[in-house]
């Protein structure tokens, strides 16, 4: 938080290096007079955020979600009743280097958003017109919960399986593609149980999507797990096995996936998904 207050935000790519004053603040209290809170935590920090957030928001003001997994949406309207609810996902490699510096990586950034519950139309034209000034690039869709799905599809296949073998996506894509593929059809497939609208032709383009990923690329949470820190394996892989088992799909390579998980980072997390 410190070296926030001081240096400021400082981001990278290849066009060079951008250092952005802005103020920042670790007590909740700061978001009273916002008229849209952005929940930029990973999801195992979403409750305690939440927590910390509820007594502060201002009456009609609008938080959204950018959690990886399709489960954050419906904590954070439980957990703030009477607020709307924006939920988004990004696209996007990046790193936080150990000077602080965040790194972009690979794919060109990108936010699909869209209104969860509530009347967000309004914060939601808020939110584009203030991106609209920036390198992001933003999408508003009406179905925010396919948009929620075909991300998770994503993330549970390039980042489960980068996870299970300490791959990057390049290896992935190759030496794993065969899994990778089933993976995404499972996925897509609990997706459409859940009432997503993603079929055979989805999981085409997510495989397309992937093939243009630098072949360098990993996840956060695949970092996460290797390096022993806290992870959304329980929000991207764990979840999807609980979906499945709600929706009576089943997930052979997903499952082989928490197992792998499970045996080669035992010290993280659980074959339940559940990081310990």
């Amino acid at each position: 938080m410190r070296t926030l207050q001081v240096d400021g935000l400082r981001f990278s790519d290849a066009r060079g290096a951008v250092r952005q004053p802005c103020a920042f603040s670790d007590n909740a209290s700061a978001a009273a007079q916002a008229a849209l809170a952005i929940l930029a935590v990973k999801s195992w920090q979403l409750d305690g955020a939440l927590a910390d957030l509820a007594p502060h928001l201002a009456p009609g003001a609008a938080v959204l979600t950018l959690q990886n997994g399709v489960d954050a949406p419906d904590i954070t309207a439980r957990a703030l009743p009477g607020h709307p609810v924006l939920a988004g996902i990004v696209h996007g490699f990046f790193n936080l280097d150990p000077d602080g510096v965040v790194r972009h990586a690979g794919v060109a950034p990108r936010l699909i958003a869209g209104v969860h519950t509530g009347d967000g139309a309004a914060h939601l034209a808020q939110l584009r017109g203030a991106l609209a000034r920036t390198a992001m690039h933003c999408d508003m869709v009406a179905d925010i919960k396919t948009e929620l799905w075909r991300k998770m599809m994503l993330a549970c296949a390039v980042g489960g399986l980068g996870a299970a073998y300490d791959r990057p996506a390049g290896w992935l894509r190759t030496e794993a593609r065969a899994e990778l593929i089933a993976l995404l059809e499972e996925a897509a497939q609990v997706a459409s149980a859940a009432g997503a609208k993603l079929g055979e032709a989805d999981v085409a383009a997510t495989l397309a999507f992937i093939d243009s990923f630098p072949p360098d690329a990993t996840t956060s949470m695949q970092r996460d797990i290797v390096a022993g820190r806290p992870s959304e394996f329980d929000a991207q892989n764990g979840a999807l096995k609980r979906w499945g088992r709600r929706l009576q799909v089943l997930m052979p390579v997903n499952e082989r996936v928490l197992d792998v998980i499970a045996q080669r980072w035992d010290a993280h997390v659980s074959c339940e998904g559940a990081v310990k």
